[in-house]
């Protein structure tokens, strides 16, 4: 087993530099809470420099691996909150490593590379824990093989990472490089683990154990290519670790050959011929080791003893297949031998969920981010939302000239009216089925009542961060009138009025959203009539069709390949539709903290990682381009066809009835869906305005806190008393607002809470996205309007 050195490095107090950051900038109450994650985080760092000393400590590298675990994830983010260095707004703190193969100081302020650091360390304690198993006497092969699996897959993620980062302040041992090195050393490994285990418990398996032996070759021979090129092959000791490299690949190819020949020995024994190819594979083998032996004065006996022994068996066997086939078989032995076949053990296995496992006081941290951070942040959301609302109105125009098109020709219900049958069309009842599947009028307005009870709560916050302010502005008055000039600090009135703007700013909005949402409720009480045909069920419907004296039992010619024409307009509408909601899924899962910080921390370029992370929503964008052109070109197919379907539908009685009937529960499914839509589009509106309120409300709490604290310590100092309470609590915690911890959330009678679209683009009847059209036809009347501008400017 190969062992790997891990990283060196010096210690830092991280404890008080970022317990000293916090107290200053959000106040003793939240460094006093943050305290014992700050603890740990500081004891854990000391722990694991200490690691070369447990080498062979299985249960003290557990712990370590743990404590490892821990702090990468407290780490995550402490680096999204912080940076570190000499500006005024960083820790003062640097990070001094050296690299595991040359020793060379690397000294930095980057917080990415300590965490690189501390995972390649990690990865390097898997390794170390696997070696120690695989070592003793009972079968802990498996066990120790998923740790080799689980430390290559850090290096793997390591190099990832690392690919994109400007960091010259890397050492050797994370370059790629390396990593890739490393990291077939541990794939290797594994092999091994696998492979001893099979010659233990099913040594007759020649086949397989041929296969496993040539792929753990593969893995070393790739370890040794990056070994021997430069820059590393200087770093490393040549005449040994490379050297060992290339004696196990050259090793297991031997080990690969030796099962082969012994299959086909066994082959021979079943079926009385091959021996001639067991000793082709045998002396090839035994080419392999010949060629080992100039390794043997310069690498340890523990290396070399089990090559000894294989050398021994090899030629036993040799000996004994040779024999066999001069005396019995007599067959020809070939020149060459087949290729033997790789079979790996097992890929890399993914510790993610433990890198980011939640820990005590991590919601606490999770919120300190810094306010340049969330100013990249909606930089970025506003240009993914002009992407985004590009490509809404491309759908949009798209959806518009198809409706037309076929609310024109009255389709598809023409088309249905012709029909012989007695019943509704399948996928007009698949339209109205999903209407009724989505809660038909009663989810309708279930869902609408929820929409107004978020913009309910977003008022009662607002109102709140209003009385707040006013409060903190009286207080200051009084204490001003009470002291006179001795109150030498500035007025509250002086210095809130960015906030009183910002407030403001999004009272207006919650207007404009209130304005949208009823129109929404005027829509679905105008269009009653129409969504009550929806909650008749399948029966009563066709007992409503109007019959046809005369309607054909066949489709024509002309009736048939405009059913085919509108299936494959209808198939790329739901490909549009398809696109849309990836989009505004993507939007909505999306989190970009970590990027932001990056580019915060001048790790990323900020044009290149904004143009990286729209990159799929520019994708979105293109194909609803291209889907738009390919609906244009059925759109003079359908006239044409129309014009002769004209012509068979005139003579058919009745069908102007049924015609309207189908028109009837088209138009009752078009205004659902866009009722609907509109309704998911209030929905989110209203949520998305929560979180910025919720945002601001943090402000408007610091500003109160530490004007309290200036007070409190202003009174000490003309000798007067603590005046008020609010020194003592946290007005804005967020149990104290609608939505909440300790509360339903912003959804709260939202039934099952809100999974809407997005809300940037145009469209909508005031939210700012286009709604759902419908398969067929856009619902008459629909007004869009312009989208919101973007909040927080």
């Amino acid at each position: 087993m190969l062992s790997l050195p891990t990283k060196q490095a010096e210690k830092v107090n991280l404890y008080k530099g970022i317990m000293s950051s916090i107290e200053a900038s959000a106040g003793s109450q939240v460094s006093a809470q943050l305290e014992p994650v700050l603890k740990r985080l500081q004891q854990y760092r000391d722990n694991l420099l200490q690691v070369a000393g447990f080498r062979n400590d299985s249960v003290a590298l557990e712990k370590l691996a743990d404590e490892a675990k821990e702090y990468i994830s407290i780490w995550n983010n402490i680096s999204q909150s912080f940076t570190f260095g000499k500006t005024k707004e960083s820790i003062d703190v640097k990070f001094t490593w050296y690299d595991s193969n040359t020793r060379e100081k690397k000294v930095t302020t980057n917080a990415a590379t300590e965490r690189l650091a501390m995972l390649y360390n990690l990865a390097i304690i898997y390794s170390q824990i696997g070696a120690n198993l695989a070592s003793l006497p009972d079968d802990h092969f498996k066990d120790a093989a998923n740790n080799f699996l689980k430390a290559a897959w850090i290096l793997e993620k390591i190099k990832a990472e690392s690919g994109g980062l400007k960091s010259p302040d890397f050492g050797l041992d994370l370059s790629e490089q390396n990593l890739h090195m490393c990291s077939y050393i541990m794939k290797a490994q594994a092999q091994y683990c696998t492979y001893e285990k099979v010659k233990l418990t099913r040594p007759d398996k020649y086949g397989l154990l041929a296969k496993l032996a040539m792929q753990g070759s593969s893995y070393y021979g790739n370890a040794y290519s990056y070994a021997s090129t430069p820059p590393l092959c200087k770093a490393l000791d040549p005449k040994k670790f490379t050297a060992i490299l290339q004696f196990y690949e050259t090793s297991y190819i031997a080990q690969a050959y030796y099962w082969d020949a012994l299959e086909k020995q066994q082959i021979c024994t079943n079926t009385t011929e091959g021996m001639g190819k067991a000793v082709a594979s045998i002396r090839k083998a035994n080419q392999y080791l010949d060629g080992m032996k100039k390794y043997e004065k310069s690498l340890a006996p523990a290396i070399l003893n089990p090559y000894r022994e294989l050398c021994k068996q090899l030629q036993e066997k040799r000996t004994q297949i040779e024999n066999q086939n001069s005396k019995i078989y007599h067959e020809n032995v070939p020149d060459s031998v087949s290729e033997i076949d790789c079979m790996p053990f097992g890929q890399p296995i993914s510790i993610e969920a433990e890198l980011n496992k939640p820990y005590e006081g991590q919601e606490i941290l999770q919120r300190m981010v810094p306010p340049a951070v969330r100013e990249l942040e909606e930089e970025y959301k506003r240009e993914v939302g002009v992407v985004m609302g590009q490509a809404f109105d491309v759908a949009k125009r798209n959806d518009a000239a198809q409706a037309q098109l076929l609310g024109k020709f009255g389709l598809p219900a023409a088309l249905h009216a012709v029909s012989g049958e007695q019943t509704l069309p399948e996928d007009l009842w698949q339209r109205i089925k999903q209407c009724k599947e989505r809660g038909g009028l009663n989810g309708l307005l279930q869902t609408f009542s929820g929409v107004e009870s978020l913009a309910e709560n977003n008022s009662s916050t607002i109102q709140k961060l209003f009385g707040q302010l006013r409060q903190e502005e009286e207080e200051d008055q009084a204490m001003r009138a009470k002291y006179g000039s001795a109150w030498s600090r500035l007025p509250s009135n002086s210095i809130n009025q960015t906030m009183v703007t910002q407030i403001n700013y999004y009272k207006q909005k919650l207007e404009q959203g209130r304005a949208a949402d009823q129109k929404v409720r005027d829509t679905m009480g105008q269009k009653k009539a129409l969504l009550d045909l929806l909650e008749l069920d399948r029966d009563a419907l066709t007992a409503r069709i109007p019959k046809s004296s005369n309607a054909a039992e066949h489709l024509s010619p002309a009736a048939a390949k405009l059913t085919e024409l509108l299936t494959n307009l209808d198939g790329l509408k739901k490909e549009a539709d398809a696109d849309t909601e990836e989009i505004i899924k993507a939007f909505e899962a999306e989190s970009v903290s970590s990027e932001m910080t990056q580019i915060y921390q001048g790790i990323k370029d900020k044009r290149r990682a904004f143009d990286d992370l729209k990159v799929k929503y520019v994708d979105v964008l293109k194909d609803l381009e291209e889907n738009g052109k390919k609906r244009q070109a059925l759109f003079p197919q359908i006239e044409s066809v129309m014009a002769e379907f004209n012509k068979e539908r005139s003579s058919s009685a009745g069908a102007s009835d049924r015609s309207n009937f189908f028109n009837s529960l088209n138009d009752a499914c078009n205004a659902f869906n866009e009722c609907h839509s509109n309704a998911q589009q209030g929905g989110h509106f209203h949520t998305q305005l929560a979180t910025y309120i919720m945002k601001n409300a943090q402000s408007v709490n610091d500003f109160v806190m530490s004007r309290t604290l200036e007070k409190n310590e202003l009174v000490k100092m003309i000798g007067g008393q603590n005046f008020g309470s609010l020194g003592n609590q946290n007005p804005y915690a967020p149990s104290n607002f609608p939505g909440g911890a300790g509360s339903q959330g912003h959804n709260a009678g939202y039934p099952g809470g809100y999974q809407g679209p997005g809300y940037q683009g145009a469209g909508g009847p005031g939210y700012g996205m286009p709604p759902n059209q419908p398969n067929y036809q856009g619902y008459p009347g629909y007004q869009s309007r312009p989208s919101y501008p973007p909040y927080g400017q």
